[in-house]
């Protein structure tokens, strides 16, 4: 029988909320944190509903990794909201994003999300009582999130006309451009970021196709964001690389077929890409390969686990985190300057695990690499689902949103990192904790 718990006061207001049934083996779970601090604002918080499939001995072990899960992610969704709604104000405030920040996450260790488990976190989502809108995330898609909705009418994101990871696709090519230009990579062209991706008439303007020459940029996830990223980046003039593992495992003809049964927002030009890319020997067969390369300036991972930064690699006997690996091939006359993509929560944002972070920050401050803190780079999809209260939606407004809001976030942060005196990987995430007014 399913029981619905909640709310569960923890420090830094954040409440949590769970869904939990024993009856049935494996055991039903999900749960749902949400960020309080700004309630008496009226504001909902937004975030998706994720899937995790890890599964531990015990089931309670079970339930406290998707609770740390959760709890991250919700913190990383608070900041990036609040910095959304800043960068919305200093751009002259359309008003579609009013959100709190919030995560949901369901627990299954099968290999489909079964409709009871779906709609099960829907009740939940339902007990909440409108103050988390739910969404789509790594393992929920469109198909999911209309089971979600059997249970609940406390949802967003079956509006919009296309994936929701174009848009963070769009926004990421703004932050990797931004940050590049505030680095010195590239020069500034004076362009308006509204129309960097979309001009008057719609669709790629093909005059600026050298706009991120000099550039050579290894993708770390090349799923629904990824791709359409790659597609952005290639058309912009940028050099790419390529690491998924799902890309190759399954060979480029798969994969795509996969996406597009996802619903990814990509065609045929993006299979042709990832080929040209695949005989061009620019896909790496392992992370680590691709981690040791010294062939990119510019680290964008939009995919991967939440921590990804400063966790080290599964089944590898080199124990340092990623950070520290990638310090070590700059030292070796590596090219890296600059990491900058929309995974989620690349670093730890919780004050229990600043170890961690100090460590995966400190590594890359000693090589010279700059971070830009991904909750600024990765909006899109929370603009994109948004466009669903204007009164149409339009994916060039999406684009043109997400490319102009991620331009002023990232120049935001990079002009608060250089008041400090320094600027690093360090002083970039001072900064942006400070931009989001997020204790």
């Amino acid at each position: 029988m399913l029981e619905l718990h909640g709310p569960t006061i923890e420090q830094d207001n954040f409440h949590l909320y769970e869904a939990i049934d024993r009856s049935v083996d494996p055991p039903i779970y999900s749960c749902v944190y949400l960020y309080t601090g700004t309630m008496e604002s009226g504001w909902p918080a937004l975030g998706g509903t994720r899937w995790v499939r890890r599964r531990f001995s015990e089931f309670e072990q079970s339930m406290e990794h998707v609770r740390g899960t959760a709890r991250e992610l919700a913190i990383s969704m608070t900041i990036k909201n609040a910095i959304l709604r800043g960068a919305d104000t200093q751009e002259g405030a359309r008003g579609l994003f009013s959100w709190n920040g919030g995560k949901g996450v369901i627990w299954s260790p099968e290999e489909v999300l079964t409709p009871y488990r779906l709609m099960c976190h829907g009740r939940l989502i339902e007990y909440i009582g409108g103050h988390y809108i739910g969404s789509k995330d790594q393992g929920v898609g469109t198909s999911q999130l209309r089971w979600i909705e059997k249970a609940t009418k406390f949802t967003i994101g079956l509006g919009c006309g296309k994936d929701t990871g174009e848009g963070t696709a769009a926004g990421t090519v703004a932050g990797i451009w931004r940050a590049a230009i505030e680095e010195g990579m590239i020069k500034d062209s004076g362009l308006s970021p509204a129309e960097l991706l979309v001009n008057a008439e719609g669709g790629l303007n093909v005059l600026r196709n050298n706009l991120l020459s000099g550039l050579s940029i290894l993708v770390i996830g090349a799923g629904k964001v990824g791709l359409p990223l790659l597609k952005y980046l290639s058309d912009l003039g940028a050099e790419l690389y390529v690491f998924d593992p799902q890309l190759n495992k399954l060979g480029v003809y798969e994969f795509y077929t996969w996406l597009r049964r996802l619903g990814a927002a990509i065609d045929r030009s993006h299979r042709d890409l990832l080929e040209a890319l695949g005989n061009g020997g620019r896909l790496f067969a392992t992370e680590e390969e691709a981690l040791m390369s010294q062939a990119y300036n510019v680290l964008s991972p939009n995919g991967g686990p939440t921590e990804w930064l400063s966790l080290s690699l599964r089944d590898s006997t080199d124990q340092r985190c990623r950070a520290e690996m990638l310090a070590e091939t700059r030292r070796k006359d590596g090219k890296l300057r600059l990491i900058a993509g929309a995974g989620n929560d690349q670093l730890p944002a919780t004050a229990g695990k600043q170890d961690r972070r100090d460590i995966a920050l400190g590594a890359l401050d000693e090589a010279g690499i700059t971070f830009v803190p991904d909750p600024i780079v990765s909006p899109g999809g929370v603009i994109a689902v948004s466009h669903e209260l204007a009164e149409s939606w339009d994916a060039d407004e999406v684009i043109r949103d997400a490319t102009r809001l991620v331009n002023r976030s990232v120049k935001d942060c990079y002009g608060i990192a250089r008041k400090s005196g320094k600027l690093n990987s360090s002083s970039m995430y001072a900064a942006f904790k400070q931009l989001s007014g997020v204790e």
